[in-house]
């Protein structure tokens, strides 16, 4: 799911403030689950800026998938993002912030 969709269901007042950014949405989910940037040494402020900048490159058309497959930075971001995406759609879904955190995948 997108990031926006999940975010409108989770926080429906903030998603309707339009002077409330993208990076201040990244921020604030970031700053809800905390833990999927506990052993990192990036902040949510960082993450989330860099993540915009990513996704803005993107959709503008400024950089393309290839460009992004081999820059580990970016691959990083990448999947710091779908973490968060996880976690929010296991609360949208009605688990626990403590399930949530709890929750491991097994590869």
């Amino acid at each position: 799911m997108a990031f926006e969709y999940l975010f409108e269901k989770l926080e429906p007042k903030k998603a309707k403030n339009r002077n409330f950014s993208l990076k201040q949405e990244l921020k604030s989910m970031f700053d809800s689950f905390p833990e999927i940037l506990s052993n990192t040494r990036f902040s949510s402020e960082d993450i989330s800026g860099q993540i915009k900048e990513i996704r803005r490159d993107f959709v503008h058309g400024y950089a393309y998938y290839y460009d992004f497959k081999t820059d580990s930075k970016i691959q990083y971001m990448i999947i710091k993002l779908d973490r968060l995406i996880r976690n929010m759609s296991l609360k949208w879904i009605g688990f626990s912030s403590d399930e949530i955190n709890e929750y491991k995948i097994i590869l």
